[in-house]
């Protein structure tokens, strides 16, 4: 027949006395108090490991007495009895909680950002990384950079971007959202997730529509050059216009080429990397007239 262990009384928890040696007060159903010789009292939880092979049985400290009242220490008893049912090591269970606090803390928007942009900066340009990480300064840090990758939400996300769509930068709005998916996404490639909650933060916002600059027709690029050349335009902007037409570039590249950059034999143009964040070399074909073409025995271009 088993022993039948007699539930502890308060009285009894509060006047035990220290001896000698460490000795347990049994409460049953596998708590104690352990009453150190110093006089300290601890209450702890005996069990048997789950799946142990042959059966394991240990201890698991629940707390100092009086800190932990004996009812507090039969509640933590009971809720560590019902993991056990389930044939989950209470120990274990304990241990992932605190792992799980430890990774919130350790791996904030912020935090995981940081790592990412270690990884994409290997991807993309310095210039196009150093804007991307100031829109995720600018927009998201101050208002999620603390909170965990784990807590963020569709509702946390739009709050934090909402002022971007009052101000109608949409644009913008659309940038942020993207990057920040772009950070879910490389935490759930971690394991630091197991979903990026926010994939479709962009569904509630309308999408921007960006507006191309006026064109012409190829068809009206004769009337364009004959009308260029009978303007009272200064030779400068006649040539850079012509220039851009040959080369298609943007016109901060444009304006600053040197003649270095340019090999007249294979008519090829090489900008270097400064000033289009990659080297890149263009080719320009002979579209305009022998005597307005760019080469270094013209001698008007050569002096502009």
């Amino acid at each position: 027949m088993a022993r039948i262990t007699k539930p502890l009384t308060n009285t009894e928890v509060e006047k035990a006395k220290p001896k000698d040696k460490d000795y347990s007060l049994m409460d049953g159903q596998g708590l104690f108090l352990r009453v150190k010789a110093n006089g300290k009292k601890f209450w702890l939880f005996n069990y048997y490991k789950p799946f142990s092979t042959p059966p394991k049985r240990t201890n698991l400290g629940i707390g100092a007495y009086p800190e932990i009242s004996l009812a507090q220490a039969r509640l933590i008893r009971d809720e560590w009895r019902a993991l056990l049912a389930k044939n989950i090591d209470p120990k274990v269970h304990r241990q992932n909680i605190v792992d799980e606090e430890i990774s919130k803390r350790e791996n904030t928007f912020e935090a995981v950002a940081k790592k990412w942009r270690e990884k994409k900066s290997l991807e993309v340009q310095p210039k196009t990384m150093e804007k991307n990480w100031a829109r995720l300064e600018n927009h998201l840090f101050s208002k999620i950079g603390n909170v965990a990758v784990s807590e963020i939400t569709p509702k946390m996300v739009i709050k934090a971007v909402e002022p971007l769509k009052e101000r109608g930068v949409g644009d913008t709005l659309h940038r942020v959202i993207r990057l920040l998916n772009e950070v879910l996404n490389f935490a759930v490639n971690m394991g630091l997730i197991e979903f990026n909650k926010c994939v479709n933060v962009s569904a509630n916002f309308s999408t921007h529509t960006a507006e191309n600059n006026p064109t012409i027709r190829p068809e009206l690029l004769p009337e364009f050059l004959s009308d260029l050349d009978d303007s009272n335009s200064s030779i400068q902007v006649k040539i850079l216009i012509k220039w851009q037409l040959l080369t298609m570039v943007r016109p901060r590249e444009a304006v600053s080429v040197e003649w270095q950059e340019i090999d007249f034999a294979k008519k090829t143009w090489t900008i270097p990397a400064p000033k289009n964040e990659r080297r890149q070399t263009f080719a320009y074909c002979s579209i305009i007239s022998s005597s307005d073409h760019p080469s270094r025995k013209n001698k008007k271009y050569h002096r502009l």
